[in-house]
């Protein structure tokens, strides 16, 4: 009776978890074709603010402020702002000595990216409430293509409100976790933000790289989010307000990506809180707006919150499963190698897909050799750290340190 109960409970698990998979993967097919270009005739040159939050980043930031001021795109109509969080280093002074303007933050009890953003919008708010047409964010560690700022300018004129430029990286081969990653944002970028951006959904902002009009901004009276993805949630509740985010695929900057897989787990696992931080914040005005103002947008994005609750049922299925087999012996016969087929068969699908993927982004795919073959590890042990933080999430803010110093002409060498 037992294990009739715990195998349906099984079988009810993988079929949530495959119905949501199937509705991912028929959006993601969107994704086959190339992106949607914006081709807005150019009114005007509006104003930015480039906003970079830092903290001890006196080895990089000054490569990213470089990469700004190599923009093509009037010096005059943009401003490079860096908020010094908690810096010890020369973080304030290096970015001052290359002409930024420069907040510097010191609260030990408020630690965190959304702290500082909070704080850093309050004091623009103030200080500046008409200076900028539209602000754009980056991470220190971030080198910007020049034709940046004037892709952004394009969204603007086409009247987007805001926009998530497209994320490339500065490090994919360093080895196979730094490649995981790179997998995990070329996928996404193509088979999520692509693939809407294709059918006139969303997509979302990725934490750096996108651009939103200040007006936005002035509306909300300031950075208001909570979670440890302050990101995440600030897409979540612009698309509850009826914002639409545009991916613009020709404003690229390349992002540096972990190395140790033990930084990564740590990574990864706040990134997976504030994922759920964030879904319990806002998943109730996303569907007010999905069904209220009949928003298949928000809807969508509804759907895609549920993505860290749909792995960890296929996590929890796929644990239960190995339970049931242990605990029945006799079945072994038949089910280990319908397990072993499965587990070889997923290997070989998410391998073929991660090269799908560098073809279709147009990337080498040689050099990525060790990504691809250890992907699926790096896959699942994302499930598992999903599956954990969905029942202990305890969390502590922690900066990633940052070495890769590299121009923007060393980039595209090596890629």
């Amino acid at each position: 009776m037992l294990f009739s109960i715990l195998n349906g409970v099984n079988i009810a698990f993988g079929v949530i978890a495959t119905l949501f998979m199937v509705y991912q993967i028929a959006i993601a097919a969107f994704g086959l074709k190339p992106a949607r270009k914006c081709r807005a005739q150019v009114t005007r040159q509006h104003k930015f603010g480039i906003v970079i939050c830092a903290r001890n980043e006196e080895g990089v930031i000054e490569y990213l402020i470089d990469s700004l001021l190599a923009q093509d795109y009037p010096r005059d109509c943009f401003d490079i702002i860096v908020l010094a969080d908690n810096c010890t280093d020369q973080t304030a002074k290096v970015s001052r000595d290359k002409g930024c303007i420069v907040y510097e933050r010191f609260n030990d009890q408020k630690v965190g990216k959304g702290f500082a953003l909070h704080w850093l919008y309050d004091r623009l708010l103030k200080e500046c409430p008409d200076t900028y047409d539209a602000i754009c964010m980056f991470d220190a560690d971030n080198i910007v293509d020049k034709g940046y700022l004037a892709a952004m300018n394009r969204q603007l004129c086409a009247g987007t409100q805001i926009a998530q430029g497209y994320r490339d990286m500065k490090n994919p081969a360093d080895n196979w976790v730094s490649g995981g990653y790179s997998l995990y944002w070329y996928t996404l970028m193509r088979f999520y933000y692509v693939a809407r951006n294709n059918i006139g959904l969303t997509a979302m902002c990725t934490g750096t790289g996108f651009m939103f009009r200040w007006e936005v901004m002035k509306k909300l009276g300031g950075w208001n989010t909570r979670s440890m993805c302050e990101d995440v949630e600030f897409s979540f509740r612009r698309v509850a307000d009826g914002y639409k985010i545009v991916l613009d695929t020709e404003a690229i900057f390349y992002d540096e990506q972990p190395t140790s897989f033990a930084l990564s787990i740590r990574q990864r696992y706040r990134w997976a809180v504030g994922n759920i931080q964030s879904v319990i914040y806002c998943a109730g005005d996303l569907l007010k707006a999905a069904f209220q103002k009949h928003s298949l947008v928000a809807l969508d994005v509804f759907m895609f919150s549920l993505c860290i609750p749909s792995v960890s049922f296929m996590v929890f299925s796929a644990l239960l499963q190995l339970g049931l087999m242990i605990a029945n012996p006799a079945s072994l016969p038949t089910t280990l190698p319908i397990a072993l087929l499965s587990l070889a068969g997923g290997y070989l699908v998410m391998v073929g897909q991660g090269i799908l993927v560098l073809l279709l982004e147009k990337k080498k795919v040689q050099p990525m050799w060790k990504g691809l073959l250890m992907y699926p590890i790096f896959v699942v042990s994302w499930a598992i750290i999903n599956f954990v933080g969905l029942f202990y999430r305890k969390s502590v803010w922690k900066p990633i340190k940052h070495t890769k110093a590299m121009t923007i002409e060393q980039i595209k060498q090596e890629l």
